[in-house]
């Protein structure tokens, strides 16, 4: 299989290229909104990775340049965090799936075989005229009246030798990381242990900030 992975930074592109060699994916690595689109168009790849958040044109103006020119190629977007209307706007505009950072092999490669089922065609025409069907919305947290969304996990930052905590919000959590609102994302040092309320502690590294949330890796 080959895959396009467009993903602007550096450290999270190595951990997915290691991934998809680990399963057995050929795979192009581009940074760019813009060069991703013109590959894309090539039209010799099986899925695209498309991240949200990229120099020069985001993922959404790139997906909207392929599906413009008539490309079907089915395209999995990645976000630290996808709200609602986010996901609304991405399936309205050919997303087949999301995948939240950051994730793992095993969900990696669940999610890339779900993309190319939907998108295999049927190998017999069926009986009845095919019924228009609505995308099912992707799983993310709820907003009520401007709070923040629902509580995954909670859990707490430790550093400066235990001497320093604040609290965070889990919103997402896999094998290799987890998604993290904490209580004040500026402050929060690169590498920190995580507890998890009435759970384990993970030793972290952060891989990458956005507003008010971060995305960290565990380290061994």
């Amino acid at each position: 299989m080959n895959v396009l992975l467009i993903e602007d930074d550096e450290e999270t592109a190595r951990g997915i290229e290691l991934m998809l060699l680990a399963l057995g994916h050929q795979h192009n690595w581009v940074s760019r909104g813009e060069a991703g689109a013109a590959l894309a168009l090539r039209g010799i790849y099986d899925v695209i990775l498309l991240d949200v958040m990229l120099p020069g044109i985001d993922g959404y103006e790139v997906l909207q340049q392929i599906r413009a020119a008539g490309l079907e190629t089915p395209v999995i977007l990645q976000s630290g965090l996808v709200e609602r209307d986010e996901a609304v706007k991405g399936l309205s505009l050919g997303v087949v799936d999301y995948l939240i950072k950051p994730y793992g092999k095993k969900e990696l490669a669940a999610r890339i075989d779900a993309a190319l089922a939907r998108a295999r065609p049927a190998t017999a025409p069926p009986a009845d005229p095919p019924r228009e069907e609505t995308p099912p919305v992707p799983q993310v947290p709820e907003r009520r009246h401007g709070a923040r969304g629902s509580v995954i996990k909670a859990g707490r930052i430790v550093y400066r030798a235990a001497t320093c905590t604040m609290d965070c919000v889990v919103l997402n959590l896999s094998d290799q990381g987890a998604a993290l609102q904490p209580e004040d994302a500026l402050r929060c040092p690169d590498v920190f242990t995580l507890q998890i309320q009435h759970g384990p502690s993970y030793r972290c590294h952060v891989c990458w900030r956005y507003r008010s949330k971060l995305g960290v890796r565990f380290l061994d």
